[in-house]
């Protein structure tokens, strides 16, 4: 059986844990409710709240703009906990030295000691409750999906796609790269079998992330069951069909060069076949 393993080592989660500051961003889900994750974790993890909620913020290997000590411990070489400024120039302060300055300060709200203007934070929205959890879930425990989930379920898949579009939306790769692997290791512990059309249909109809549906396209072709697809084709999106006799065609082209003389043979009752003169020069 098949193992799904990944390269280079494993994410450690307790340790960002352990050094997260205690800001939550909550973040509204349509009418559904809301979630809420520490920035410093959400902005590690995602390009997307990274570039809304920390794009100005500058790196963490210089000094506290308010004590003039180094924002890297020294023995660990790891970012102690900080605040930056999100409305100036991103600098990066220690917590316990902002918080100080913040006990201080007379100005309310309380500014940046640098820039002097206030701190502010955007919220955004994303869609489906329980994709986004999943999510949460991964960032702080580094896994997607309870140990006792029914990965032999055809709602699994769906769950993944749901998962995959968070992924989409935060610009989180690492976690889109995580679902991938669930994919395989079902496939690996439960046997090969085409994606459900629901699945198939989500990703051509409801939402439109062209790495998605190659993906299915790409899974389709290597857990292809002919007869279970071929008595239902009509019912697939075209767009999926289109794509499916694309790629096909692109990997029979691969395969020519070992394919030929097998369809010779078997067309001419193997009378003929395919000598290969490429060392031997043209007769």
């Amino acid at each position: 059986m098949a193992v799904v393993k990944r390269r280079g080592a494993a994410r450690k989660v307790q340790t960002r844990i352990a050094g997260l500051r205690r800001r939550l961003i909550t973040s509204k889900i349509r009418n559904e409710g809301q979630f809420g994750v520490h920035e410093d974790l959400l902005c590690q993890h995602s390009k997307y709240f990274e570039d809304r909620l920390q794009k100005n913020r500058k790196t963490t290997d210089g000094v506290c703009s308010i004590c003039y000590g180094p924002l890297l411990d020294p023995k660990s070489h790891e970012a102690a906990t900080t605040v930056f400024c999100k409305s100036g120039f991103g600098q990066n302060f220690h917590k316990n030295c902002m918080a100080t300055w913040m006990t201080k300060s007379r100005s309310k709200p309380v500014t940046c000691p640098m820039c002097r203007t206030p701190w502010n934070v955007n919220v955004e929205e994303v869609s489906n409750q329980d994709a986004v959890q999943t999510y949460v879930d991964w960032l702080y425990t580094g896994k997607a999906f309870q140990d006792d989930i029914d990965r032999a379920n055809e709602g699994f898949f769906m769950t993944l796609l749901k998962a995959w579009k968070v992924s989409d939306a935060v610009g989180d790769d690492d976690f889109r790269k995580d679902i991938i692997a669930k994919y395989f290791k079902s496939m690996s512990q439960h046997g090969d079998r085409v994606l459900p059309l629901a699945c198939v249909k989500y990703a051509y109809e409801d939402v439109h992330i062209p790495g998605m549906r190659m993906f299915i396209v790409e899974a389709s072709i290597e857990s292809w069951d002919v007869v279970g697809v071929a008595s239902g084709v009509d019912e697939y999106p075209q767009g999926f069909t289109k794509d499916l006799c694309v790629h096909a065609m692109a990997k029979a082209w691969e395969w020519r060069g070992t394919k030929r003389d097998d369809v010779l043979r078997e067309y001419t009752g193997g009378d003929y076949f395919l000598e290969d003169t490429r060392d031997k020069g043209s007769n």
